[in-house]
């Protein structure tokens, strides 16, 4: 596997809880006007007790309050009777290092849940663009009538014209394994054009471009020192067969247990076996997601997604052949489940013919299966 092929790859990491700190989730079970902050180190399952968590919360007419709780056995500092409307914001220190939660205001009904956890490495680079999988649809070969150093690539529509004015992202990756992204727009011929490149083994190459829902990208490539490269995108052909999905073993699920909820977070890698392109169409991939489930949010680094109410999430992104790509589509959202302080629970999402609906079994275990 070449570097820009690894460098593709960060597309398709696991959840950077960076990201995901200090991001309210509205929790209707609670409630009203309460604030659950969960504090941890390294992993949402690594409790932080006894810390002393700040909040400081602002009233609709400008006064300020400021109130200070513990962590109990759990990892959780609570804080009620916040007004709604109010701006509230918590922090906390753990091991020296200082964490905060973004400031958001009080819903007018139920509480709020926001976790912040200790020493994290990124998970994501920093300033990087997210979005589809790359789907490998297209060549790349060498043209002896461009000048070394030169690349042009075509891209064509699944009508077979030209696609024009779009903005084409060119990987490079040079020995230090240091990634520049630079860009191109298609002229009317549905041409990018890019100069000056580096040749032989001083860096390798892949051009992107996000095109019906996809991103399409050429294989992985070097320049030749003697002459330029020419190219061409197309998108593959489509099916809407549902059976070709499956949800990849690298699925997870994380569930933070409360006294009176359950806190999931998923990330569902969502693999193609077939050689076709899955197309959701305009209904877009229905997940369902455990009845009654409350406060649904997307998290980011994952495809985008729709949070339908008292249903699931949605997704209108295609999904490429894995097998040919090489990378699967992920999904990521966090909701919360009550569960009224039962000590036993059992969420069944059962397969029907028109959606793909995992299956979770709870007490601390997790079977995610197609």
């Amino acid at each position: 596997m070449t570097t820009v092929v690894m460098t593709a790859l960060l597309l398709a990491q696991m959840p950077d809880l960076r990201q995901m700190m200090g991001k309210p989730l509205p929790s209707p079970e609670l409630p009203g006007g309460t604030v659950s902050v969960r504090v941890a180190r390294k992993l949402p399952a690594n409790a932080v007790t006894d810390a002393e968590v700040t909040a400081i919360f602002t009233k609709t007419d400008g006064e300020s309050r400021k109130r200070t709780a513990k962590t109990g056995s759990d990892g959780r500092a609570t804080f009620d009777s916040i007004p709604a409307g109010a701006e509230f914001q918590a922090e906390v220190t753990v091991d020296g290092e200082k964490l905060q939660t973004t400031r958001f205001p009080m819903p007018s009904q139920g509480g709020v849940r926001v976790m912040l956890v200790a020493a994290v490495e990124e998970t994501a680079p920093q300033g990087k663009e997210t979005g589809p999988a790359p789907t490998v649809a297209g060549q790349v070969a060498p043209d002896d009538t461009l000048p070394a150093g030169t690349l042009h690539v075509v891209v064509h529509g699944s009508d077979g014209k030209p696609v024009t004015g779009r903005e084409m992202q060119l990987a490079e990756v040079g020995r230090d394994k240091g990634l520049q992204v630079m860009r191109a727009t298609t002229d009317t011929e549905g041409r990018a054009r890019f100069e000056k490149l580096a040749t032989g083994e001083q860096a390798g190459y892949m051009a992107m471009i996000d095109h019906e829902g996809l991103r399409l990208a050429t294989p992985p490539f070097r320049l030749p020192t003697d002459r330029g490269m020419r190219g061409e995108l197309r998108p593959p052909v489509r099916t809407t067969d549902l059976s070709v999905l499956r949800l990849d073993q690298q699925s997870r699920v994380i569930l933070l247990v409360g006294e009176d909820s359950l806190e999931v977070m998923q990330q569902l890698v969502v693999k193609n076996t077939s050689d076709q392109t899955f197309d959701p169409g305009p209904g877009g991939l229905v997940i369902p997601l455990p009845e009654g489930f409350v406060g649904a949010q997307e998290l980011p680094g994952g495809a985008t997604v729709e949070v339908r109410a008292k249903e699931g999430f949605v997704t209108r992104v295609g999904v490429p052949p894995t097998r040919t790509a090489g990378l699967s589509v992920e999904l990521r959202v966090r909701y919360v489940l009550p569960t009224g302080g039962a000590r036993r629970f059992e969420l069944n999402q059962p397969r029907t013919g028109k959606t793909m609906k995992p299956r979770y079994i709870g007490e601390g275990d997790a079977d995610v299966k197609p």
